[in-house]
């Protein structure tokens, strides 16, 4: 799923027309698959059930992120119920991570901890569409330079960026890469 609109692609170029709505559509398409590769999490809210083991800790780490909701959290086969009050007993959803209420732990096991819950967001953040942007826009004006470093024009020379992602886009790919 694209992680920007092709509305937003054509404003960036300047382009009007529909001509090329198609070859827009699939660069935006590869560069938010290319972007989600690169910090290795999916942006669309989805939901995911896994097994973790447990370690004895109050917090478990699930590996997608950020959490939106939790359905269900069971331990050792008990079910824990989402905490109700300040003082209460059960977990509690971080967006990054799951809490237990003090003096409750993810006891010690392989695969006893079975969660189950939505992560992602809800709205692709502003920066990250960007970058995406920014991607699919210099694809799209490299397709005319394919192989070429340099070129003179007129008297004038031009070089070509290559193989690296421009700063914007990388200090972005930075602050969401999955840490898992």
């Amino acid at each position: 799923m694209p992680l920007a609109t092709l509305t937003d692609l054509k404003n960036y170029l300047g382009i009007t027309s529909t001509a090329e709505d198609a070859l827009l559509s699939r660069l935006l398409s590869g560069s938010s698959d290319h972007f989600e590769a690169l910090t290795g999490r999916t942006f669309a809210s989805s939901g995911h059930t896994g097994s973790f083991d447990g370690d004895g800790s109050r917090l478990l780490f699930p590996g997608h992120t950020p959490i939106i909701s939790v359905s269900s959290l069971t331990v050792d086969g008990e079910p824990i119920p989402e905490r109700t009050s300040w003082s209460g007993d059960g977990y509690v959803v971080r967006p990054y991570y799951v809490e237990l209420s003090a003096g409750h732990t993810f006891t010690r096991g392989l695969g006893n901890v079975v969660l189950a819950y939505g992560a992602g967001f809800v709205a692709v953040p502003n920066d990250v569409q960007q970058a995406v942007i920014t991607l699919a826009g210099l694809a799209y004006k490299e397709r005319t330079r394919l192989g070429v470093l340099s070129n003179t024009v007129q008297g004038e020379a031009f070089s070509y960026q290559t193989l690296t992602l421009p700063q914007s886009v990388q200090s972005v790919v930075e602050a969401y890469r999955s840490l898992r």
